[in-house]
């Protein structure tokens, strides 16, 4: 069970509860459930934009015949860092 250790999915639950253990701890509470939510998003994110386009391009070893499409797909994950 040594592939659980990295498990982002782990995390977000360990966060989700550490959030409930909080709950009444005011700006405590607020923290732990940011971390919660920006997790959630950086997996939304992963599952949305970047595991798909790593299944396309076989982890980045093959270029498909729709290059362009993804590329554009991909970029426009990034623009939030861009800008």
């Amino acid at each position: 069970m040594g592939f659980l250790r990295h498990c982002p999915v782990r995390r977000l639950v360990a966060n989700l509860a550490h959030a409930v253990a909080l709950r009444k701890l005011g700006r405590s509470f607020g923290y732990a459930l940011a971390s919660f939510l920006l997790i959630a998003a950086n997996l939304a994110i992963f599952f949305v934009w970047t595991f798909p386009t790593n299944q396309a391009t076989n982890n980045w070893t093959v270029v498909p015949k729709n290059w362009n499409a993804l590329r554009i797909r991909c970029n426009i994950r990034t623009l939030p860092m861009r800008s």
